[in-house]
């Protein structure tokens, strides 16, 4: 089903790897512990060290793994200057990023890193730039491209299904409250979050945006304490004429919800949430006479994007392992991402919309 869906993209999955990569990764937190469980899937990627600043978590992690060695964050550059470590899988927190893509690079390791890569624009265009010069692979993963469902509708659109766009609109929510240590140090709403739908617009509708304007609004008092809102609306024009909305929140209490709607001149295309069952109760008994029930949607990113995770994950080995192949993610697409995010700052506090002038990256 996901070679049909992901037709056309150079994510289809495949059995028999060139060469299996030996992967150090960085961070065993939320992010972290989604790729173990994605290496631990693929015959392509191979965990071989454990880094982080929690030395004891580290190691009681590798001891569930064969031939896995934990390291602390000091000794890292056993990892960066091991000849048996291919890749550096980065998913350590958002402050530590930067110093971790460089000194990889640096040690002719291929990357695939949780974003962002930089703090800034430039410091991220300097990193694809190294990258370049000295041959290795630089991934900035927006797993939500690999969402067979996501990516069905995008191909739905590159096919002229509905013709020409006139809007398109996401839906993302978070779950559960983040824990306030991460929010602190996440990058903000707009960085964190809401980057994902912009690079999922702009990769659907094929343009960059003209003009971008932000509202916002907070219903959580410890983000509003940190000067970050909790919740916006975000829309976007294109020179098409397409507009595109993106809502998001941070506090949705039944389940991860995400979404995504194109509607053009011959008919709409649409991706619902996913559900973990194919469950439906239909009764005429009381209290729920002619109520139409379904399970819950997925209560995470984790669940959610499972697949997407397993089939980012496969493309970046894919990459790896031939240079011929073309990164789906470029660094163009993650420039620009950045470049709207910073915008969509700019808007929210201006209050004002914001006229773009997307540089070619």
């Amino acid at each position: 089903i996901n070679a049909e869906y992901m037709g056309g993209f150079s994510v289809k999955m495949t059995d028999q790897p060139k060469k299996c990569l030996s992967v150090c990764l960085f961070g065993v937190g939320r992010a972290g512990r989604i790729h173990i469980d994605g290496l631990q899937r693929t015959l392509k990627l191979r965990l071989a060290y454990i880094v982080d600043t929690n030395f004891a978590l580290a190691e009681e992690i590798a001891q569930r793994y064969h031939g896995v060695t934990p390291l602390r964050a000091g000794d890292a550059d056993v990892a960066f200057n091991g000849l048996n470590v291919d890749v550096c899988l980065i998913a350590s927190p958002t402050e530590t990023h930067h110093d971790y893509v460089c000194r990889a690079i640096r040690a002719g390791k291929h990357v695939f890193c949780e974003k962002p890569l930089a703090p800034t624009l430039e410091e991220t265009r300097l990193c694809y730039e190294e990258a370049e010069r000295r041959g290795v692979r630089l991934f900035c993963a927006f797993n939500r491209r690999y969402d067979p469902s996501f990516a069905r509708v995008v191909q739905g659109v590159r096919n002229g299904t509905v013709g020409k766009v006139h809007t398109a609109r996401t839906i993302s929510r978070d779950s559960l409250p983040l824990p306030v240590e991460y929010l602190r140090t996440s990058g903000g709403f707009f960085h964190d979050c809401i980057i994902h739908d912009l690079d999922l617009l702009c990769w659907m509708i094929g343009e960059n945006p003209t003009r971008v304007f932000a509202m916002t609004s907070n219903f959580s008092n410890e983000l509003r304490e940190m000067g970050d809102p909790d919740t916006a609306m975000v829309t976007l024009r294109f020179p098409s004429g397409a507009l595109a909305h993106v809502e998001c929140s941070r506090l949705c209490p039944f389940g991860y919800d995400q979404r995504l709607e194109v509607f053009g001149e011959n008919g709409s295309l649409m991706a619902e949430n996913r559900l973990p069952t194919s469950y439906v109760q239909h009764t005429g008994l009381a209290p729920h006479a002619n109520v139409h029930i379904r399970d819950g949607i997925y209560p995470n990113f984790a669940t959610r994007y499972e697949q997407a995770y397993l089939l980012e994950m496969d493309h970046f080995a894919n990459i790896c392992n031939d240079r011929s192949l073309r990164c789906d993610v470029s660094k163009a697409d993650v420039l620009r991402a950045i470049y709207l995010a910073h915008a969509c700052v700019e808007s929210f506090q201006s209050g004002r919309p914001i006229d773009l002038s997307c540089p070619e990256f």
